[in-house]
């Protein structure tokens, strides 16, 4: 177990120091996101068990080495006792101060984390809801963050609404649910805890800052995917003015003081995207896989086959001993051997740990291909997503750009049917002459007492006495003749129509006029 731990802190250092040597070339040429990926090998050789020794085949030329001496009846050990003693207290010291620095490690930065989300709850104050993720505006933070392993939420500044236009809300917004769907926050605290294992390890420092500034930048690779320059500069504009320091390390923030000034310079000179992001995700899991197989502990292996540069024996009660002169190999007579029963089931365990860990490996390079379709399904949802926003918002302006166009054609309708109006109630303001043959003529005034309009028929004669019958018909002529005209707007009609029905209910017979 001891030997185990030592192995991985080692191996994980290597794989560290190998990443940091080669990301920045990943990076410019597949891509931000297949630099993430490369800080999956030490996350897997972390937690990679030791492999068994017959794996490789080797088991049987192992055992062959091995010389069994008995020796009489139970004899003292030959290592001294205060020799054994002082190692085991050094060694159970070594691994206090050990996990004793990696649980204060994690533990004060999970408290603070803890404190951090604390304040920003009992100081939000709710906006809205990206789906099942709500928004929340806090005054204890200045740029817009991801908090949250099982109840995830946004939170941005107070100011986030004055402070940012409406396409770096949008964006900013969009780089924080990312981290969300990506589920970063969870990553982050498994990334502390392999941290406080290595918080003696100042190459394990190095490489954590270097693997949130990857992750931010894979981050800004996918919202800026397919982006147009105004968004890229939108983008840009949003983290400058999103630069926050203080955030705890597993916090997603979007304008991180550590991280910005190499996002901003990717972003401007177009490389937080690559188009040869997917063959380099398959490059980088092979590499992945490479690294934690050539890396690998081989302290089973080690037991079982040692490194035996002169015959040594094992005696019974005591420790190995040297044996000058050669020995010869003990026939093993599985016939008469009286643990051949413990011997077969040492072999069928030996075989089933073997099936055992060709079947976990096979799982986990199924699991990398699941994940590695579910990023590609993932991408191409959110690409399609923005399509449709993009029709969407082409369609709204269309839609605005007609509703103006028909506003405009109504008001012209309006004033020409005002005009139409106007010029038919001025048609109608005409008075009777003297020559005039018994006709129905309409005049418009106004009541002096109320202002209101009004309408009124006169009969005009020839100077001869016309009967009530004459002038009832002249009326109804008129009417019909007003009622059929589509030439008068109908508010007109109805007006004049109403005028007529009034003359034609108290219409009198006119006086004879008389010749002096």
């Amino acid at each position: 177990m001891i030997q185990w731990i030592g192995e991985t802190l080692f191996a994980t250092t290597v794989l560290m120091v190998l990443i940091l040597a080669i990301r920045p070339f990943v990076a410019d040429r597949f891509g931000a996101r297949a630099a993430y990926l490369l800080w999956l090998a030490p996350a897997l050789r972390m937690i990679l068990p030791p492999l068994p020794a017959d794996m490789f085949g080797d088991r049987a030329t192992a055992v062959q080495d091995v010389v069994v001496v008995l020796v009489g009846p139970s004899s003292p050990s030959l290592q001294s006792a205060s020799a054994t003693g002082g190692g085991t207290a050094w060694l159970i010291l070594s691994l206090t101060i050990w996990l004793g620095g990696a649980v204060l490690f994690f533990g004060r930065h999970w408290l603070s984390y803890v404190r951090f989300s604390r304040n920003v709850v009992e100081d939000g104050q709710a906006l809205f809801a990206a789906g099942t993720i709500p928004v929340t505006a806090s005054s204890a933070v200045s740029s817009p963050i991801a908090l949250g392993v099982f109840d995830k939420s946004v939170v941005v500044p107070t100011d986030f609404a004055y402070r940012y236009d409406m396409a770096e809300q949008r964006l900013a917004v969009a780089h924080e649910l990312t981290h969300h769907h990506r589920h970063d926050v969870p990553v982050n605290f498994a990334a502390l805890a392999i941290l406080a294992l290595h918080w003696w390890n100042p190459v394990a420092h190095f490489a954590h800052r270097a693997f949130r500034l990857d992750q931010e930048a894979a981050c800004d690779a996918i919202v800026l995917r397919g982006a147009t320059p105004e968004e890229r500069h939108a983008y840009g504009s949003a983290l400058f003015k999103s630069a926050m320091g203080g955030v705890p390390l597993a916090a997603c923030a979007m304008g991180a003081t550590t991280t910005l000034k190499v996002r901003l310079r990717r972003i401007v000179s177009g490389h937080a995207e690559h188009r040869l992001a997917k063959p380099g995700a398959a490059l980088v899991t092979l590499l992945v896989i490479g690294g934690v197989a050539a890396t690998a502990s081989g302290s089973v292996k080690a037991a079982v086959e040692p490194a035996i540069e002169a015959p040594q024996a094992l005696v019974l009660g005591g420790g190995l001993v040297n044996v000058s002169a050669p020995v010869e190999p003990v026939i093993h007579d599985e016939s008469n051997c009286p643990d051949a029963r413990a011997h077969a089931a040492a072999r069928a365990r030996a075989k089933a740990m073997k099936i055992a860990d060709a079947a976990r490996s096979e799982a986990e390079e199924a699991r990398i291909e699941a994940l590695a379709a579910a990023a590609d399904a993932r991408e191409e949802a959110l690409a399609a997503a923005a399509e449709a926003r993009a029709s969407a918002q082409e369609a709204m302006v269309e839609a605005q750009t007609q509703i103006r166009e028909a506003q405009a054609e109504a008001a012209v309708a309006m004033r020409g049917a005002e005009a139409t109006r106007a010029a038919a109630i001025r048609s109608m303001k005409i008075s009777c002459s003297s020559k005039s043959d018994g006709s129905v003529i309409s005049v418009e005034g106004r009541d002096s007492a109320s202002g209101q309009r009004q309408m009124q028929i006169m009969v005009c004669g020839d100077g001869t006495r016309m009967g009530r019958a004459q002038i009832v018909d002249a009326l109804r002529t008129t009417r019909e003749q007003i009622a059929h005209d589509e030439m008068l707007p109908e508010q007109t009609r109805a007006h004049v129509l109403a005028a007529l029905d009034r003359q034609i209910a108290s219409v009198r017979p006119l006086p004879t006029p008389t010749l002096q």
